[in-house]
Parts: structure tokens; sequence; C-alpha cells
């Protein structure tokens, strides 16, 4: 009886110890699942955040030549906007639009021309030549902070600007040395991607775009 006591207490500790070491080999497969799951939702993320600020890049080049100012410029400007509660894209329209508006000034347009002559600028260097959105926007911003809160300045500013003009008084009412003084923090941070970046992520989104298009030409006869 004794020696069959002992036996089965060896059986019952040889259990515990297969079943302490079946937990361990289990929480060690989940550790292990979850180590890899991690991984791969990092490197998901991080896929996507390439993309994401790749195709940020790209914009702000194609915005930036559009509207015939620098890259650094305009994200200074997008900044100072967000800090105002203004979407980034709606500021890109808004600067398509004040260049187009620019122009139709120049040609004699009598609302835009009405618009500026309102803000007390002049759309012309002293040699007669059309002044461009980097020199003009900062000025007119200026114009905006002494306007204040004047009910005149919405319309003002949907004559300069277009339909986005109104979201955009926030903005312009911080006058040229508000507008700066955003983008000189912005700067100071390393928040500003620098031109060649820029240039250089366009370029490379461009090709992109050209070597899908080769692709679908490629597989389009074979779906077919």
């Amino acid at each position: 009886m004794p020696s069959t006591t002992v036996e089965i207490k060896a059986k019952d500790k040889t259990s515990r110890a297969f079943n302490s070491v079946n937990k361990a080999i289990g929480g060690l497969k989940t550790g292990v699942l979850a180590i890899g799951a991690a991984v791969t939702g990092a490197t998901a993320a991080f896929g996507a955040w390439f993309n994401s600020m790749r195709d940020t890049a790209d914009r702000i080049g194609k915005v930036s030549s559009a509207v015939a100012v620098g890259a650094e410029t305009l994200q200074k400007w997008q900044f100072g906007a967000g800090q105002s509660g203004v979407a980034t894209e709606s500021l890109n329209k808004a600067l398509l639009k004040f260049r187009g508006n620019i122009g139709k000034a120049a040609a004699g347009g009598k609302a835009q021309a009405d618009a500026f002559k309102a803000l007390g600028v002049n759309i012309k260097n002293l040699d007669g030549e059309v002044r461009g959105v980097d020199e003009l926007l900062p000025e007119v911003a200026s114009k905006f902070k002494i306007l204040g809160d004047d009910v005149r300045s919405t319309q003002v500013a949907v004559d300069l600007f277009g339909g986005k003009g109104a979201e955009l008084l926030n903005f312009l009412r911080l006058g040229k040395e508000g507008i700066e003084g955003l983008g000189k923090a912005l700067e100071v941070q390393g928040g500003v991607v620098e031109e060649k970046g820029v240039r250089t992520t366009e370029q490379f989104n461009d090709r992109l775009d050209l070597l899908k298009q080769k692709f679908k030409n490629l597989f389009t006869p074979v779906i077919e």
C-alpha cells in the first residue's frame, strides 16, 4: 500500500509538472502571436503613415507650383491656417482662387479690383508688374487685421478668395506678423519639409503613377 501511495503521488506531481509546462508553452505561443500581430500592425501603420506623408508632400508641391509660392512658405501658411481653425485644403483652394482673382483685377475685373482698393492694396509694383501671391497675401492679411470685425471684411474676403474667403478671416486677421510668427515657430520645431525634399517626393509620385499606368496597360489584355 505505501508503494502505491508513493506511485500515485509521483504521478500527480508529474501531471502537475506537465500541466505547468503546457501552460507556459501556451503562454509563450500567445506572446509570440501577440508580438507578431504587434509587428504586423506597426508595419502597416508605418506604411500608412509613409503613404500619407508622401501624398501630403506631393500635394504641397502641386499647390505651391500652381500659386507660384515656395513650398516652404506654403507649409508655414498651412500651419498658420490650421492654428486658426482653417483646414489645409480650404486654404489651398482659397490661394488658388486668390491668384486667379489677382489676374482678374489686373485685367480690369471690377469686383476684384474694388476689393483690393477697399483694402488699400496696390496689386502692381512701381514698374507696373503684377505682384505675386507671396507678396500680396501678407499685405492683405495686415489690412484685414486692421479691419477687424468690420462688416465689409467678409464680402471683401469672398471677392478675393472665393467661397472659402469667409472661412479664412481668422487666419487673415493674424496679420503679416502673426502669420510669419507661426511659420517661424514651425520652422524652429523642424516641421518644414525643404523645397528639395518636396520636389523629390513630387517626382517620385509622378513616376509611380506612370508606372501604375504602364502595368495597367500590360495587364488589361490579360484580364480581357
